[in-house]
């Protein structure tokens, strides 16, 4: 993939131009790989596009769909065997069961969304501080169409204090990323191991 082709961190769009803004959404286009990290970011708190909170929050959030689905059928479950139990009383435990799964599913697309807002909340209001990627792997345990994303992992230093953190990409440019690339990362002052790379890596 030519160095200059990049997709956007936070519309998705593919971007064919050398412009350090999307052509779509106008939000900042990821650093290339060997790159300077570039400007830094604007003052907190900062906008981000509507489009990027959907997709965060709902549409490309894995444990919000798996939690979904999961309350989804328990609650179909549990009303459906609720009903019966008024001809077979026994069928009660189905209900039981099925409000289990309903929980569960409740519980993860929970703490699907609440892990997304921390992530957001360091891109909207962090602060910055220059980082260093200190690996780029591809991530086994995940797999689509035959195909497993990157796993790029950075740290950075606090007044002596070293923190560090991971973002799962597949955009397939981000293979060309190596170790000792300089980034920006913004963090959130109360809790510094929630952390993003500025802009954000799709």
């Amino acid at each position: 993939m030519p160095d200059m082709v990049r997709r956007c961190g936070w519309c998705e769009a593919v971007n064919t131009t050398e412009g350090p803004s999307c052509v779509k959404c106008g939000g900042p286009l990821p650093i290339p790989p060997g790159h300077d990290p570039g400007e830094p970011p604007p003052d907190p708190p900062r906008p981000l596009p509507g489009r990027y909170w959907r997709h965060k929050l709902f549409f490309g959030n894995f444990a919000v769909w798996f939690g979904g689905i999961w309350a989804a059928i328990g609650g179909l479950l549990a009303v459906v065997f609720l009903v019966l139990t008024v001809v077979l009383p026994p069928l009660f435990f189905g209900a039981c069961f099925g409000s289990l799964f309903f929980i569960v599913g409740v519980v993860v697309a929970g703490v699907g969304i609440r892990n997304a807002l921390r992530r957001m909340s360091a891109l909207r209001r962090g602060v910055a501080a220059p980082g260093e990627i200190v690996r780029v792997s591809e991530n086994s345990m995940d797999t689509a169409n035959g195909q497993h994303p990157w796993l790029i992992e950075y740290t950075f230093d606090l007044g002596g204090s070293l923190h560090g953190g991971s973002i799962s990409s597949w955009d397939p440019v981000n293979a060309h990323r190596e170790p000792g690339q300089k980034v920006t990362i913004v963090y959130l002052p109360d809790d510094p191991d929630v952390s993003e790379i500025w802009p954000p890596v799709k």
